[in-house]
């Protein structure tokens, strides 16, 4: 199956500038995938964090995948809108009306890769509610 991805997809996916390196500093990790099928991806964040949960700040995002060209277009494509939002800013992005999926103009016939990078997102933050001390 030949697939035909935007061009938003295929700058993000030639110019990654948000993969994580070892020396970076990170509050919470997130991570989502199937190695079933050859996609899996880890979500870094640094996070300043805010009385209340909502408003903890993003102030480094990073990934790092193995996966097709959607998965780590979307991972870069994420990371590169987060840093600087809170938590409930950051949320929109998940979003498959507005979100990553309609961002990049992604194939319905892809979409999981982008679901994979959404459910990283959601189980970082996870973490932070049950591990209130993380930060």
């Amino acid at each position: 199956m030949n697939i035909d991805y935007s061009d938003t997809i295929m700058e993000a996916f030639h110019s990654p500038q948000y993969v994580y390196v070892a020396d970076e500093k990170v509050d919470l990790i997130g991570y989502a995938g199937d190695m079933a099928i050859g996609e899996y991806v880890q979500l870094y964040f640094h996070v300043q964090k805010a009385a209340n949960y909502a408003d903890n700040k993003i102030m480094q995002a990073r990934f790092s995948a193995i996966g097709g060209v959607l998965l780590i277009s979307a991972a870069e494509k994420l990371c590169s809108l987060l840093e600087g939002l809170t938590f409930e800013e950051a949320l929109k992005y998940c979003d498959p009306e507005i979100g990553l999926p309609h961002i990049l103009e992604a194939p319905n016939e892809k979409i999981y890769s982008i679901n994979f990078v959404t459910q990283a997102f959601y189980k970082a933050f996870e973490t932070l509610t049950s591990h209130s001390s993380i930060l």
